[in-house]
């Protein structure tokens, strides 16, 4: 059973784990499009070049 003083720290810890779940995925995604990028422009480097 959860305490009254437990209660505040375990809905702090719930929202900070949430917050880390959403950085991580906005880096994941920021990361994602960043490789995608780097692919795309990649292959119009490489065909400039080429030409």
């Amino acid at each position: 059973m959860i305490t009254n003083f437990e209660k505040p720290i375990m809905e702090a810890m719930k929202k900070r784990k949430k917050i880390g779940i959403q950085k991580g995925v906005e880096k994941g995604i920021k990361t994602m499009v960043i490789e995608l990028l780097e692919e795309k422009f990649g292959e119009i480097l490489e065909e400039y070049i080429k030409n």
